[in-house]
Formats: C-alpha cells, sequence, structure tokens
C-alpha cells in the first residue's frame, strides 16, 4: 500500500501516543474530504481492505469500548452518543450542578433512568421506602431474587443499578418533610392518586415528559409554549398543556 505513504518519523501526538508514520489518499479531483468520518472511513477500507480478502470475517470496527480519561466527566466510560446524533454542542447546557429525584418507586425510576445518561454533576435520590417485590414490576430494569430478598433501600437499589455507568448519584435512604398534596380540594371530585394507581408505562411516560420539560428549562429544546402543566389524556391519544408562561 505504498501509494498512501506519507511520511515516516516518530513523533508523539500526546505524551503516550507515538506515531511512525502517515498517511495520505485524498480524493480526486476534489483534493478533500466532505467530512472527518468519510476520511477515516475511507483509511479503514483501504487498510483492512486486503485482510478481508484473506479472511472476510475479520473487522476494524470492534466497536469497542472507551474509557472515559476525563477526570472531570460524570462518565465512567466516554458519552459517544451525543456526537453520533450530532447534539454535541447542546450537551453541556444539561451539565447543571444538582438536580433532587424526590421518590423513585415509580415514575422517579424512570426520570433517574433519563437523567443518567446527561452530564447532570449529582443527581440526589430521596426515598425512604426498601425496593420490594411489586416496585419490580414498575421499574426499569429486571431485579434479580438475590436483590429482592436483600430488601435493599430504593435509593441503595438505584445507585447500584446506574453507578456502573457514571458518577454523582448521591442516595439519600430517608423522606423529605416538604409535602405537595394531591388531595381533592372542596366541591371538587375524589382524589384520583388515593388508590396510588401506578402502571410502568404511564410512570415511564410521565418521566419523559417531565425530562423533556426540564430540557426545555436548561435550552436543550426550543419551548414555544412555555406549558406549566402538561396532561396525556388515554383514550383520545391527546396532549394538553395549561398555565402558559409569557412567550420569548
Amino acid at each position: 500500500m505504498t501509494e498512501i505513504v506519507h511520511g515516516s518519523d516518530r513523533r508523539a501526538v500526546e505524551p503516550e501516543l507515538i506515531v511512525d508514520h502517515s498517511f495520505s489518499a485524498k480524493p480526486k479531483p476534489a483534493d478533500r474530504y466532505r467530512d472527518f468520518y468519510e476520511k477515516l472511513t475511507e483509511y479503514v477500507n483501504r487498510i483492512s481492505g486486503p485482510a478481508e480478502a484473506l479472511e472476510p470475517s475479520v473487522t476494524a470496527r470492534t466497536f469497542g469500548v472507551v474509557e472515559e480519561r476525563d477526570a472531570g466527566s460524570v462518565f465512567r466510560y466516554t458519552e459517544n452518543a451525543s456526537a453520533l446524533a450530532g447534539i454535541a454542542a447542546l450537551t453541556p447546557t444539561l451539565a447543571v450542578r444538582k438536580v433532587a429525584i424526590i421518590g423513585t418507586g415509580g415514575t422517579g425510576a424512570y426520570v433517574l433512568d433519563l437523567l443518567a445518561k446527561t452530564p447532570v454533576e449529582e443527581i440526589h435520590l430521596y426515598d425512604g421506602d426498601e425496593f420490594l417485590q411489586h416496585n419490580a414490576f414498575r421499574a426499569p430494569g429486571a431485579a434479580s431474587l438475590t436483590q429482592l430478598r436483600g430488601r435493599p433501600s430504593k435509593v441503595a437499589y438505584f445507585l447500584g443499578m446506574y453507578d456502573p455507568m457514571r458518577r454523582g448519584i448521591i442516595p439519600h435512604p430517608e423522606y423529605i418533610d416538604r409535602r405537595v398534596s394531591f388531595g381533592a380540594r372542596d366541591g371538587e371530585a375524589g382524589d384520583e392518586y388515593e388508590k396510588n394507581i401506578q402502571i410502568a408505562e404511564l410512570n415511564a411516560l410521565n418521566a419523559v415528559m417531565a425530562v423533556i420539560k426540564w430540557k426545555k428549562l436548561c435550552g436543550f429544546y426550543v419551548d414555544l409554549e412555555r406549558e406549566g402543566h402538561s396532561a396525556y389524556i388515554i383514550e383520545g391519544n391527546g396532549l394538553v398543556s395549561d398555565d402558559q408562561g409569557e412567550s420569548q
């Protein structure tokens, strides 16, 4: 493959990355690549092609896991989803200092699942309950028999689930003493939340809507309606917004 040889000299690209050879294979007649992806894949095809001709099963595209080298990152391995989706420039808008999730049994667990994939520095979990068998059927993931028999606190269980992926999840196995009442006011209909009816897909949908709104507040998404409340109507498959703020 001498046609792509550009030069041979030892130099340090980074302190621990030394190269001995360089290559050049600019396309003709443009004499340039459209982007870095086209350039890289061209070199991969040229260099791996002869090997694949001898053994079709070999590949240079191993999708090897890259451990995060940035000590300031919350992730234990490199977050490359943003770059693949072309939203890397927007992701830093979500790097807020702290977020608290109050209650992790149903909707809160799905909120955690979504927030754990963002660069929030600290995610504080507040819940004084244990993670029991019925919780396993309306929470992300799949708890084992061993885990359920151990009766972990909910916050400890979810810390164990997401700690392999990221740092900064801080469990608080306790209740908070501020309270939002879901009870009916005088003259209103009964309390829909009285029986604690929770269904996994509705928990998840509620979490998705909450996280989308949070990302709007962070500037990640455009927010034209600036609604303070949204409701999904199951039987009519409708989404309504209420309590709109001033347009910007």
